[in-house]
């Protein structure tokens, strides 16, 4: 049960950091389209849709299985369905916007321009965290070293088994 409430808060606290990342882009994206000056209509528009689209792109990110993985190990398939869910709720956000605004004092490109800006955010936010992972421990180490022979996926594979554990330290490939 402990184990299940740890990860229950990680999600929750992904989630957080999601929100911030989409907030973010949603603004940069109104900054950039009009030059860094804001004029009063789509500073209120901004301010009156940025909670729709925070709640929109969460729960496509939800339903999409973003919460689901464990950034440390994130793959390319992690990155496709981010940008899978990125530009679904981009089309579900100028859907919804259509009908509830009519588009007026929305400039259309933000949504085209949050699209790309959100997906380096997401997918920038998920490959440092498995790079900051991956980066060799300021350890002594006292293993045996070897070296890996070969080429494919097998030396990858026998290149992690032995990061972790102590008894061998690799020094190259061999091919």
């Amino acid at each position: 049960m402990g184990k299940k409430l740890y990860w229950e808060g990680k999600t929750l606290a992904i989630a957080v950091i999601d929100l911030i990342l989409i907030a973010g882009s949603y603004v940069l994206s109104y900054y950039l389209r009009l030059n860094f000056s804001f004029p009063e209509a789509e500073t209120s528009s901004m301010l009156i849709s940025l909670p729709i689209v925070l709640v929109i792109r969460t729960a496509v990110f939800y339903y999409n299985g973003l919460y689901r993985a464990v950034w440390r190990y994130v793959t390319l398939d992690d990155l496709m369905r981010i940008v899978k869910a990125v530009s679904f709720s981009t089309l579900l956000n100028v859907v919804i916007f259509t009908f509830l605004f009519r588009f007026e004092s929305f400039p259309r490109s933000v949504f085209i321009i949050d699209m790309f800006i959100l997906t380096v955010f997401m997918s920038g936010s998920r490959v440092a965290t498995r790079w900051f992972h991956d980066l060799p421990k300021h350890e002594e180490v006292t293993g045996k070293r070897v070296a890996i022979v070969g080429t494919g996926h097998t030396p990858e594979a026998v290149l992690r088994r032995i990061r972790n554990t102590r008894d061998l330290q690799a020094v190259g490939y061999l091919d």
